[in-house]
C-alpha cells in the first residue's frame, strides 16, 4: 500500500495505490485543487527483468476525463542502478516518452558531524512535450521525498508513504 502528496505549482495530488499481486498495480489519484478531478491507473508487468529481457508493462489510465493506454519497457543499462525507461502509447502517452534513472548513492551515508545522506536516485525524462528531472530521497524504508522539475521550469514536491501487510 502506498500513499503520496505532490505539489506542482499551483496543482496539488494525493494518491492511493495497492498491488494486489507481484505483478499488478492499482490506483486511484485527485486533483485537490480542482474539485471533482479523480483519477484511476491500473498497470500489470508482462515480462520480468533479465540478463536480456527488460521489463515490459501495459498500463491504463483515466484522468481528467481523458483515457490514456501506454506500454513501457525498462531495462538497466549494465551497471547496478543505471536505467533506461521508455513508453508509447495513446492521450497523453502518444508523443512517447523516453527517460534514465541513476542511483547516485545506494546505501546511506552518516558522517561523524550528524550529516546525514539517504539513498538518492535521479531521473531525467523527455515526455514529448519537454524535459523534466528530479531526485528521490529515500528517507527510510518507508518515506520518500521527491523534488521535480517539469518542462524545466515548474519545481515540485512529494511525500511517498508505502508500508506492507
Amino acid at each position: 500500500l502506498q500513499a503520496s502528496a505532490q505539489w506542482f505549482g499551483d496543482q496539488g495530488f494525493l494518491g492511493l495505490a495497492f498491488a494486489p499481486a507481484d505483478s499488478v498495480e492499482l490506483a486511484v489519484m485527485s486533483q485537490w485543487t480542482a474539485v471533482g478531478s479523480v483519477g484511476v491507473l491500473g498497470k500489470v508487468r508482462l515480462l520480468q527483468e533479465s540478463d536480456v529481457v527488460p521489463n515490459a508493462a501495459l498500463g491504463l489510465e483515466f484522468f481528467d476525463e481523458q483515457l490514456s493506454a501506454y506500454g513501457v519497457l525498462s531495462k538497466e543499462l549494465g551497471m547496478p542502478g543505471l536505467r533506461i525507461h521508455a513508453a508509447f502509447g495513446t492521450g497523453r502517452y502518444q508523443k512517447g516518452m523516453v527517460g534514465v534513472s541513476a542511483v547516485l548513492n545506494p546505501v546511506v551515508v552518516r558522517r561523524s558531524d550528524g550529516f546525514t545522506m539517504p539513498v538518492t536516485t535521479a531521473v531525467v525524462e523527455y515526455d514529448g512535450a519537454g524535459f523534466n528531472g528530479g531526485l528521490k530521497f529515500r528517507l527510510t524504508d518507508a518515506l520518500a521525498a521527491h523534488l521535480t522539475m517539469a518542462d524545466l521550469r515548474s519545481l515540485g514536491f512529494g511525500l511517498q508513504y508505502r508500508t506492507q501487510f
